[in-house]
């Protein structure tokens, strides 16, 4: 009698059953830390802001970008003229700012709207908006720039020691 060698079809399925559960612990494991990193945080919400203008701007549908205390959301306006969350795409879907994040200015086509952005809107329409967005970490000021083109630039300042 001849006795064959390798691995059953079972043990490959387990084999890699185990591996894709661990690959997606590791997966939710690094999207935990880059929602709590401001850094990230930041980063993400300058490529929302850009891809919000230049949807906006292409599809001809008015778009803004409300503010709460602890995050943000986008929200699109309807043929109602009411401003309904965009909650299914991933890019534009409701965030929270991570601990120790806070907004700290909003200016809109150089007029400074308040200390806080909170109950204001950034719309983005068929020409996006000059607008200054700050945020602060800490004793670090950074500071959001968009400009008519959609373009957003990101800036950090630090008081003076």
């Amino acid at each position: 009698m001849s006795r064959q060698h390798g691995f059953t079809l079972v043990e490959l399925m387990v084999t890699l059953l185990v591996l894709g559960i661990a690959a997606g612990g590791v997966g939710l494991m690094v999207d935990s830390v880059r929602a709590h990193d401001p850094q990230a945080a930041i980063d993400h919400l300058r490529r929302a802001l850009e891809t919000a203008a230049a949807r906006a701007e292409i599809r001809g549908h008015r778009l803004a970008l409300e503010f709460a205390a602890d995050g943000y959301r986008f929200a699109e306006l309807d043929r109602h003229g009411e401003w309904r969350p965009l909650e299914t795409d991933a890019l534009l879907a409701p965030r929270q700012l991570p601990d120790g994040l806070d907004w700290a200015g909003l200016h809109i086509g150089g007029k400074r709207a308040l200390a806080s952005p909170l109950h204001h809107r950034i719309v983005f329409g068929s020409r996006p908006p000059r607008y200054r967005l700050q945020l602060r970490h800490g004793n670090t000021l950074h500071t959001l720039d968009g400009d008519m083109s959609g373009r957003v630039r990101h800036g950090t300042a630090r008081p003076p020691a």
